[in-house]
């Protein structure tokens, strides 16, 4: 998932079913199949996973940061251990 490019504001608001302009900046990651459970989202009409209390970082994340416009200002790929 994070090896990817990342996605514009516009389609991480589709796909994460954001209030238009809260897609700017996001993070994606892999967490165990056991600390998410599936949800009903009723604003997209589809069921997702949501990940029950903290999440830990482990293994690889991608951070994207965007300007106001849109532009990425940093993106970065992180390995946790």
């Amino acid at each position: 998932m994070a090896k990817r490019k990342p996605l514009s504001p516009r389609e991480a608001e589709e796909k994460y079913g954001l209030k238009p302009g809260h897609g700017r900046n996001y993070l994606e990651t892999l967490v165990k199949e056991e600390s998410a459970e599936e949800v009903y989202n009723c604003y997209t009409k589809n069921y997702e996973l949501q990940i029950r209390g903290d999440a830990e970082l482990k293994g690889l994340a991608c951070f994207v940061i965007r300007n106001r416009q849109g532009g990425i200002v940093k993106e970065w790929t992180k390995v946790y251990d």
